[in-house]
């Protein structure tokens, strides 16, 4: 009898069902990779984690693209937020933000993370999104410490600026002449800052080392005609200027300092303020200091896994075929590849594709992608232009061909068919029975 209920207990304790552990999955990183990421891994319902977040900024979950509108008053910051605190709660993923939940080690052998505060979680998959962080010229670490020399790279870079702008405006009704910006560097972040500066009543001044604004962007014609509209609005521009030193010196009765910027060639300025964006650096520590293959970013594959196949890194933090990214849209398609792997499909990868830039700024329509170069390389495939310029309708367009194919795009002040000379550059296609319609967009040949 005894050997009958041990027997039944025994098939009792084997029929109930056993209960799966949800794996942990942790995501080091509160921007913009990070929370697409968290959207596309909604789509895999047979797969489940534990999802936690950690994010070291103040604001958390932010679109940093428009921190140009929110800097030039045209927005508000509360409007950034990409999700609410409710989508958290009803995708039950664990946000933790700030400075005391920044993750400062990671152990690859017991597969946990330690907290600036000391607190230690454990993962079965690690996501690192860490982005980056600006770059900053050899000068500028000697005068950093002054609180008007600012980076324009977060949300807190722009209320700071806004403090300072704020604080300048009173105690310029104390003191002859206006409260002046130099913004150094001319690329998307360096103009749009400076706009944002004008609009906040500086008199701005950007310091480019190149002889052209949006140099990486925009060929020399449309650079002309950007750089015409922008100092017709107030903006003036220092080009193939290269600073030397920045002088810091006492100004009247407050404790706010007025700069002295000396260039290589020789030229002075004078600034209240100065903004530095001249790009951005990796922030790979992490994943060096626990072993992880870097190059100028954390290594990735073709599927976003590191040389850790437990941990993955999308965004600005990752070097990719020796590449690293600055734009959003690459970063999006990381957060896509990478949820397909973690969601245990495993079928796609990321490809490199030619990325496109806008600028930011209201009333001013500019789209460019591809290869741009003016000039040819030795050996290159022998490319010709197509090109528009009507000069005083403020409207320029260039396209460059190749084999018959698309291969690089410039628009200025038109920028209608920018989404399909888009998908032609994407595709590859052959545009050869467009001919020289091709240049009066999609509209003109549908028309004809």
């Amino acid at each position: 009898m005894e050997a009958v209920r041990h027997s039944l207990d025994s098939i009792s304790t084997a029929a109930q069902p056993t209960v799966e552990r949800r794996r942990a999955l942790v995501i080091i990183g509160g921007g913009m990779a990070a929370i697409r990421l968290l959207e596309e891994l909604d789509r895999y319902d047979d797969v489940s984690y534990d999802v936690t977040v950690f994010g070291d900024e103040r604001h958390f979950g932010y679109n940093r693209i428009q921190l140009s509108p929110v800097l030039a008053g045209e927005k508000h910051s509360d409007e950034l937020a990409l999700k609410s605190e409710a989508w958290y709660q009803q995708q039950a993923i664990r946000v933790l933000s700030g400075a005391s939940h920044k993750i400062v080690a990671i152990n690859r052998a017991a597969r946990c993370v330690t907290t600036a505060e000391g607190a230690v979680y454990r993962y079965d998959r690690l996501v690192i999104a860490s982005g980056s962080r600006p770059a900053l010229p050899p000068w500028f670490r000697k005068v950093q410490h002054d609180p008007a020399m600012m980076v324009f790279r977060s949300l807190d870079d722009v209320e700071q600026m806004q403090h300072f702008a704020a604080n300048m405006v009173a105690f310029d009704t104390q003191r002859a002449g206006s409260v002046s910006a130099v913004v150094v560097g001319a690329g998307l972040l360096g103009l749009e800052a400076a706009y944002g500066l004008n609009k906040l009543g500086f008199d701005v001044t950007v310091v480019n080392r190149a002889s052209t604004i949006l140099n990486r962007q925009l060929d020399r014609a449309a650079a002309g005609l950007l750089q015409d509209t922008l100092e017709h609005s107030g903006i003036q521009f220092a080009l193939g200027a290269d600073i030397s030193t920045v002088e810091l010196g006492p100004c009247g009765k407050t404790s706010q300092t007025v700069k002295t910027i000396d260039m290589a060639d020789g030229r002075l300025l004078t600034a209240d303020l100065v903004v530095v964006t001249i790009g951005i650096t990796p922030n790979d520590e992490l994943g060096e200091a626990c072993g992880l293959q870097t190059s100028r970013g954390i290594t990735v594959n073709d599927c976003m896994q590191t040389s850790d196949p437990a941990i993955y890194a999308i965004g600005e933090c990752v070097s990719h075929r020796r590449t690293s990214f600055g734009m959003v849209a690459p970063l999006y398609e990381q957060a896509r590849v990478c949820a397909n792997h973690l969601g245990e499909l495993g079928y796609d990868f990321f490809i490199q594709k030619p990325l496109s830039a806008r600028l930011k700024i209201s009333g001013i329509n500019l789209f460019s992608m591809g290869d741009i170069a003016e000039n040819a390389a030795p050996g290159e495939v022998q490319r010709h232009d197509m090109v528009l310029s009507i000069p005083r309708l403020g409207v320029y367009k260039r396209l460059i061909l190749a084999n018959g194919k698309l291969v690089g795009v410039v628009l200025y002040g038109d920028v209608r068919d920018a989404g399909w000379y888009q998908s032609l550059i994407e595709s590859g296609s052959s545009v050869d029975a467009y001919g020289d319609a091709l240049l009066h967009g999609q509209r003109f040949l549908a028309a004809a």
